[in-house]
């Protein structure tokens, strides 16, 4: 009979790691013979999986825009405060044409405008002076034409905000697949809701040359209200 009885932990360790595989591909075939691929699973089930699944997308996508915007937008030294003047800045939002498409489970917004984005100059910072109680900042980035912010409460729910300047051609993608969109007045210009059951909500707003962005798990749209209200009164 052959002696494989290890001499050492160390050869007892390697022995088992090597049987790993061999194992695991036993226990996979042996599952896999129990498996029932035809099994009708229920309607209450297959709408939470719906939402499990749907939820991971949108938290995906969230994460790769907030990419795009942090390290994909042009870096340049900040300088707060110049900017046009409100006069010329509500001319130049005047000139500005948003143009939806659908493209599968997103849409984007393309803008349409005369202004060039030297005309505007730089970005004027305005973070939020609101977020509901418990959200801290846990990431931000500000460069010369967009600012990116992430908040996080206790139980790990995500707010975000991102401000903008809107350029000739600049697309701005969002998930398509909403329970439902509610649009409304707000200071004057439109302000978009994306709405989903499970407790999520996206809003988009555009005021002057800025376009504003903010994404917060909950359905609560007073709370989008009250944090555009801080952004745009001084």
């Amino acid at each position: 009979m052959l002696n494989i009885m290890p001499k050492k932990q160390d050869d007892l360790d390697r022995i088992l790691y090597e049987q790993i595989p061999i194992a695991e591909e036993a226990f996979i075939k042996a599952f896999e013979k129990r498996v029932d691929y035809n099994h009708t699973f229920s309607d209450e089930f297959e709408r939470k999986m719906d939402k499990i699944v749907r939820k991971e997308k949108r938290l995906r996508f969230a994460e790769k825009t907030g990419k795009v915007l942090k390290y994909a937008a042009i870096i340049a030294l900040i300088l707060i405060g110049v900017s046009l003047p409100f006069g010329g800045m509500a001319k130049a939002a005047a000139l500005i044409e948003r143009i939806k498409t659908v493209i599968g489970d997103m849409f984007f917004y393309e803008y349409k405008t005369e202004v060039d984005v030297e005309d505007v100059g730089t970005l004027e910072l305005r973070l939020p002076t609101y977020v509901p109680e418990g959200y801290e900042c846990v990431d931000s980035n500000i460069d010369a034409i967009s600012c990116y912010a992430v908040y996080v409460n206790d139980m790990g729910q995500l707010l975000s905000y991102d401000q903008y300047i809107i350029q000739d051609g600049q697309q701005m993608y969002y998930d398509s697949e909403y329970d439902y969109e509610e649009k409304m007045e707000f200071m004057g210009n439109e302000l978009v809701l994306l709405c989903y059951d499970e407790g999520f909500m996206g809003a988009i707003y555009t005021c002057e040359m800025y376009g504003y962005d903010i994404t917060i798990e909950s359905l609560d749209k007073n709370e989008v209200l009250k944090i555009l209200e801080s952004v745009l009164i001084e």
